[in-house]
């Protein structure tokens, strides 16, 4: 907070008169602009929604969607994002709801295309939706499956010889990314593989209908890329583009506005493996253990899977504009700027 103070007293002279003289406290010695300043310089939903939960104050409803027009030229071009109206005229927003909103203007068009403001929806929980999408992770898995490093890691149980599933937070609009690292040093073997794509969010990840050989891969409105034979499942379905590789580094490009799935390996396109996608989506991985074939073979390891994406939200943009060419070529400079994009 004493941080969060100083940059604002950088731009708001009067802040340690005013300060000062209400005796130094916080609550009230400090007028709306510069509360809704301290609130935009926290760093996630949870931290602005503290901050409303603070006192009654915060939580009132007492700005307007052009309030604070004396903020830092950053955050106003933020402010001009376009209020809700109301049937009395513009919608007024708490302190914390304000500083959500106008967190939210400041992202990029891409970035706010995933979170299309809804009937009942709080600026609060866009934001919470958004910051969670930024970087793909695995929020849930089935018993048999460990995540690590914080989700971004999803490894199989030696003794697991059916596929299992991890997945991330749903999806619902605009244009997605990720990168499948496959981590483990069998990729090449007939019994060990893993599977990368799409799930639906209501798919119970620990149920029974959970324990079947390939576990989501083969449900219904999933959309799965297997590793080893560059087949979609369910299925087993050949589609234009496949090609048996060695898979150690899978991009997927989801686009929900076009409803389709394009698959690179290596930083190569592919193709699309599916069109006509409508609804949420979560990424997912099946991951195995060893299976029967593979016990007395000591090299193979049970899978283990790294989801991440690319480190600049222009260069997805850049990339899906590209694809929707549908060259069958990918373009060597294409693939020079997917590579450099490229991080864990």
């Amino acid at each position: 907070m004493q941080a969060a103070l100083r940059v604002v007293a950088e731009d708001k002279e009067p802040l340690t008169t005013a300060f000062w003289s209400s005796g130094g406290n916080l609550l009230t010695g400090l007028d709306d602009d510069t509360l809704l300043a301290i609130a935009m310089f926290l760093p996630t939903a949870i931290d602005v929604l503290r901050f409303g939960l603070t006192c009654t104050r915060f939580s009132t409803r007492c700005v307007g969607g052009g309030a604070a027009a004396a903020l830092s030229a950053a955050v106003a071009v933020a402010a001009a994002a376009p209020a809700v109206a109301g049937s009395a005229g513009t919608e007024m927003w708490s302190l914390a709801s304000e500083a959500a909103r106008r967190w939210i203007a400041a992202c990029s068009a891409s970035q706010r295309a995933w979170v299309p403001l809804r009937p009942g929806d709080s600026w609060l929980r866009l934001m919470h939706e958004l910051q969670g999408l930024r970087v793909p992770r695995f929020s849930r898995a089935h018993d048999s499956v460990t995540l690590s490093e914080g989700g971004a890691v999803a490894s199989a149980d030696a003794a697991q010889d059916d596929y299992r599933c991890a997945a991330s937070k749903p999806m619902r609009a605009g244009r997605h990314f990720a990168r499948f690292t496959l981590l483990s040093d069998d990729t090449d073997k007939e019994d060990v593989h893993p599977f990368v794509g799409l799930i639906r969010p209501g798919w119970n990840v620990r149920g029974t209908e959970a324990n079947v050989m390939y576990g989501p891969c083969d449900v219904e409105g999933h959309c799965f890329y297997d590793t080893l034979e560059g087949r979609r499942r369910p299925g087993p379905v050949e589609w234009d583009g496949m090609e048996r590789g060695d898979g150690r580094e899978i991009g997927m490009l989801l686009d929900l506005d076009r409803g389709t799935l394009g698959v690179f390996a290596n930083g190569e396109r592919l193709g699309t493996i599916a069109t006509g996608l409508s609804g949420e989506y979560c990424w997912a991985v099946a991951v195995q253990g060893l299976s029967q074939g593979a016990y007395d073979d000591e090299d193979c390891r049970p899978d283990s899977v790294r989801i991440g994406t690319l480190n600049s939200v222009r260069v997805v943009d850049q990339i899906a504009d590209e694809f929707e060419k549908g060259d069958a070529i990918w373009p060597r400079e294409m693939v020079r700027v997917y590579r450099e994009a490229t991080t864990s």
